[in-house]
Formats: C-alpha cells, structure tokens, sequence
C-alpha cells in the first residue's frame, strides 16, 4: 500500500475530510438580447461580451436533428454536406478562404437541432460570412 503525504511531507489523514475553502467570486458575461434585421425580417440574437480579443463567434441553430428527418441518417448528412462546397465556392475554396483568414468552420447535428458556426478575428467577418451564409 502506498501512503501519500501533504505539502507539509506528513501522510494524509483519510479519515477526515478536508477543511473548505472559500469559493472564487463569478463574473458572469453580460447577455445583450437584440433583435437584428435580417432578410426582411426580424432574427433573434444574443450578445456576449467575452474579453478584450476581437474574436467574433457565430452559431446558427435549425430544428433539423434526426427526430425532425424523413430517412435515416438525413440530417447528419446533410449537416456534414455543408463544407462540401455550395452554388458559389466548392469545398477546396471554402477550406483556403477559411485558412487565409484564420476561421474556423464547425457543424453538429443533434437530436432536436443542428448547428453551424464559425469562429474568425472580427476584422475579417464580412469577408468569412458569405462563405458561410
């Protein structure tokens, strides 16, 4: 058996617990609800002050997961379909786009909902979105 000892170099005393400590105090984000105007109509957003990094994270959420698909599978094929490429830009131009500005592309795909987004410098979000949208 091997006897583990504290800071202190005595063994560790199992039968008791150890004395408690006092929590850190939590900072929580301020959430900002705005609504913006997109494609003539109104879309719900939620602002999140994260820190002093112009780093800019966007998701958006469909109810589209497997409970809402007609064929097995569907829906996590069509999530994963996404950065194959598109009208506009095939799946090698969207991997270079994203690489040259540093973004960072992600799809899921869940029971009630998929989700895509992507994480860029805010600098460059109006050249990443349309790869995107």
């Amino acid at each position: 058996m091997i006897e583990q000892s504290n800071k202190e170099g005595s063994a560790i005393d199992r039968t008791k617990p150890p004395r408690n400590m006092p929590l850190p105090e939590m900072v929580w984000p301020v959430v900002v609800q705005q609504p913006i105007e997109w494609a003539g109509g109104l879309l719900p957003v939620d602002l999140i002050e994260g820190g002093g990094q112009d780093l800019v994270r966007i998701e958006w959420q469909f109810p589209a997961g497997s409970w809402h698909e007609s064929k097995p599978l569907l829906a996590a094929l069509t999530n994963r379909m996404l950065q194959e490429g598109s009208v506009g830009h095939n799946s090698k131009q969207i991997a270079e786009q994203l690489d040259y500005y540093g973004a960072y592309l992600h799809h899921e795909g869940g029971v009630h909902r998929s989700m895509v987004g992507v994480y860029c410098l805010g600098k460059h979000l109006e050249a990443v979105l349309p790869l995107v949208w």
